[in-house]
């Protein structure tokens, strides 16, 4: 089998994580999986129908797989951020034990695909909820960030600390603009 792009791609990987990438990549292969490269993942099929899809990151390798949704592992996350409608969780592999609890996962999506057990097929509304979801408590998280750096701030001014003079706003500048050409 004609390997090149999928070494081609796992080169790219962080140095860091690169052999875990291939050690990954050779459990599918020993699955009996086909890879292809896209451009940013390689995907394996058994009989066409995807197992799972490698993502390289600078801080780790992360593996969608063909689970079931409820599947719990402590590498296990929500994969609903890369949209496959087939592979509901995907594991993020940054270290050795990550990847020796990942690889029976591989080879349990591998028998999932074979046997005909993963029927999961997701529809478009739910991935139109899902980010939604995502923004929602991304926004969540930024306005309590925001809240966390006041709170430092008033403790360090009541401290005696430097005081951080906030930059006046727009509409304040063009008030102080406009009074100005007024009393001249």
């Amino acid at each position: 089998m004609d390997d090149i792009e999928a070494q081609s791609y796992i080169s790219g990987v962080n140095k860091k994580y690169r052999g875990l990438a291939s050690r990954l990549h050779k459990g599918f292969l020993q699955q009996g999986c086909i890879s292809y490269v896209k451009t940013i993942y390689i995907g394996y099929e058994i009989d066409g129908k995807m197992v799972g899809a490698l993502y390289r990151h600078e801080d780790r390798v992360e593996v969608a797989l063909a689970l079931d949704e409820n599947r719990a592992s402590k590498v296990l996350i929500d994969a609903t951020h890369l949209t496959w409608r087939t592979m509901p969780v995907a594991a993020v592999v940054k270290v050795e034990s990550d990847l020796e609890e990942s690889l029976p996962l591989v080879e349990e999506a591998c028998n999932r695909v074979r046997t005909g057990k993963n029927t999961l097929s997701r529809s478009n509304e739910f991935f139109a909820e899902a980010k939604k979801k995502r923004r929602f408590a991304e926004e969540i998280l930024r306005k309590k960030k925001k809240g966390r750096v006041a709170k430092e701030v008033k403790r360090k001014n009541k401290s005696g600390g430097t005081k951080i003079q906030r930059p006046k706003t727009v509409k304040n500048e063009a008030e102080i603009t406009v009074r100005r050409k007024v009393q001249k």
